[in-house]
């Protein structure tokens, strides 16, 4: 995992260099404002695959060589329940819902390097969701399962911004996240009406890149 990772910044910075005739240069439009194009974490989840595009909106303020940085995102999706191999498994599906806010700095450390910048955020996310399911062997089996899970964390990396056209810029950032959440489960019997309720404490962490495009002001 590290050798990937290693090898991403390398290429990464080897990107900037061949660009670094069009990267960018002083600060004359220190806002920014723009979309995250696609992400790819190497960990998974339900509530988070791998894989997501038009991940989010970031705002960015760099008035010097230091600046402040803010993002959130949302994103939606269902997932059915496993019949492979099953003659009566049970069928339905979980809705999955999760916001994420993250708010930071990033750093250009080498000035003679504008393009390239260090960055740290802190993030809150919170992931609901929500499913029911029937049938099982028995055929008797119908009930609902709700999910909530609140975690804080951080990101830390690198990136890239390089100008594509004039205020429009293009670049990639590769970090390494990490997050602890506490998640509360509750699931009802629909047929009997019984609740169970459970708690329990968890940890994320994973490398990542993505892609952003911004127009400056």
């Amino acid at each position: 995992m590290g050798k990937l990772v290693n090898k991403l910044l390398l290429v990464t910075v080897l990107f900037g260099q061949t660009l670094s005739v069009c990267a960018q240069g002083p600060r004359s439009h220190p806002l920014a404002v723009g979309i995250e194009g696609a992400a790819y974490r190497w960990a998974s989840s339900p509530a988070q695959p791998r894989f997501q595009a038009l991940s989010g909106a970031f705002f960015r303020y760099v008035p010097e060589r230091l600046g402040v940085r803010v993002r959130a995102a949302f994103n939606r999706r269902t997932e059915g329940a496993n019949t492979g191999n099953c003659a009566d498994c049970l069928g339905g599906e979980t809705a999955y819902r999760t916001f994420t806010l993250r708010i930071g700095g990033q750093y250009t450390a080498l000035p003679k390097v504008p393009w390239l910048y260090g960055f740290l955020d802190v993030a809150y996310r919170k992931t609901s969701a929500n499913g029911r399911y029937t049938g099982g062997f028995c055929g008797c089996l119908d009930y609902t399962g709700t999910q909530t899970k609140h975690s804080l964390g951080a990101m830390v990396g690198v990136g890239a911004s390089f100008q594509i056209i004039p205020r429009v810029f293009l670049g990639p950032e590769l970090y390494y996240e990490g997050f602890v959440g506490r998640t509360a489960s509750l699931t009802t019997d629909n047929r009997s009406g019984q609740q169970t309720a459970h708690g329990e404490r968890s940890t994320e962490h994973a490398p990542a890149i993505r892609v952003q495009a911004a127009l400056t002001f």
